[in-house]
């Protein structure tokens, strides 16, 4: 059995999903085809993920995917069919899997409709999703996504739509999805890492381990809201020794706001930027070093990775007031949630915050959730069709959403 894994974007979680699914996939079938682009191919990661890989046997990358724009404008996402399109058609798979499909539904779903079917000679088809607002509707914009989403979700014929976001789930749920496809709930891949201790993760990025840290770790790009944090930070009645810490490839124009006008604070050492690529060991173990993570993004209502790792590091966090982040904070507890446009409720939620951090403990219900993100859960989930379709045993289950919910008290488990 050939197995096509089909991948248009590179970095974070598509890399993550990746690593996770690839070696016990290698282990199911017989032959494993990876499509991706030259620049996967290109990262400096990328030479030790494929050795190890290689040495499965069964696991082939082909660069045949053609670079598109992030930006995915219509005829970007036209492409990102098309591109999934050729490689089904050079690869001949007897099971096609999309573990980030958003760019493609579009295209799909239309030639579904029409009768013009752009996954002919792919097998099943398992796609995951992370797009889609559900409840989180504040913007004529966002209403008008929505509209759209729920057209393609509904017009899309495969064997399986997998979403990360709890919230959208639910809201598909509660809806009574009529679509073709069946829709499941998988977790975001989370490692499970023996603690080290606030000192020795603040050695291993080589801060001073003295006065508390808030912060935020990972790809600091476009879509954070990295503007606001520091003004929120400049703004709060902290300690002269409580630093902001960001630590991550900064993107160019904040990289030049911080140059401009927050010069005295680093200047200070208050303000500490570390404007490089953090190793899988440092980003993994990170965390434990702040006392307060802020993984603050702008309009976007999904599963926040990094909101993850803070709260598997044990640490509480401050999220913009919208979608999944809102929901986790108001159900599990692990934080606040703030107006990131109201920079006066910013700071304060920065003061309290690091007040409150040094009595914050994860409660069974986060412990939960962090079992249903593990990536043997994870990696559970998405491969039990796959099993399923090669004639293979599943695993005994590890645990299911209504199993997460179950810790929370019953007037909690469905905020949004």
């Amino acid at each position: 059995m050939k197995v096509l894994v089909f991948e248009q974007w590179h970095g974070g979680h598509y890399d993550n999903y990746l690593e996770c699914l690839l070696p016990r996939l290698a282990g199911l079938v017989d032959e494993v085809v990876v499509a991706v682009t030259p620049r996967f191919m290109a990262s400096p990661q990328s030479p030790g993920k494929r050795a190890g890989l290689a040495a499965l046997g069964n696991v082939a990358f082909t660069v045949s995917v053609p670079e598109l724009s992030p930006r995915l404008r219509p005829a970007d996402r036209y492409r990102a069919a098309k591109n999934l399109a050729d490689a089904i058609r050079t690869v001949r798979p007897d099971y096609t899997l999309l573990p980030s499909a958003d760019a493609q539904s579009w295209a799909i779903a239309g030639s579904q409709f029409l009768g013009l079917d752009l996954l002919k000679g792919a097998g099943p088809v398992e796609a995951t999703f992370h797009t889609g607002y559900g409840p989180s509707l504040v913007t004529g914009k966002q209403r008008f996504k929505e509209l759209v989403y729920g057209r393609i979700y509904g017009h899309l014929r495969l064997a399986r739509m997998n979403f990360v976001n709890f919230n959208y789930y639910e809201h598909l749920k509660r809806k009574r999805h009529e679509g073709k496809t069946e829709v499941r709930l998988v977790g975001d891949p989370v490692p499970s890492l023996e603690p080290i201790g606030r000192e020795a993760a603040c050695r291993l990025l080589g801060i001073d381990p003295g006065g508390r840290y808030v912060g935020l770790l990972g790809s600091l790009d476009r879509r954070k809201a990295i503007p606001e944090l520091l003004a929120a930070f400049r703004d709060a009645r902290l300690a002269a020794t409580d630093r902001l810490l960001l630590g991550g490839r900064l993107a160019p124009e904040f990289a030049a706001l911080i140059r401009d006008r927050y010069a005295d604070l680093l200047a200070s050492g208050r303000l500490v930027v570390m404007n490089r690529f953090l190793s899988v060991e440092e980003l993994g173990h990170g965390f434990e070093a702040l006392d307060l993570v802020t993984p603050v993004y702008y309009d976007f209502p999904g599963l926040a990775s990094l909101a993850l790792k803070a709260v598997a590091a044990g640490r509480p966090v401050v999220v913009n007031d919208l979608g999944w982040s809102r929901s986790l904070v108001l159900r599990f507890e692990v934080g606040q949630r703030v107006n990131i446009a109201d920079s006066g409720a910013f700071a304060r939620a920065l003061e309290s915050g690091l007040e409150a951090a040094e009595d914050y403990r994860n409660s069974e219900a986060v412990s939960r959730l962090l079992q249903f993100h593990s990536v043997e859960n994870f990696t559970d989930n998405m491969l039990e069709g796959v099993t399923l379709h090669c004639g293979g045993k599943l695993p005994p289950k590890r645990c299911d959403w209504s199993w997460v919910l179950e810790a929370l008290p019953p007037e909690r488990r469905h905020l949004q």
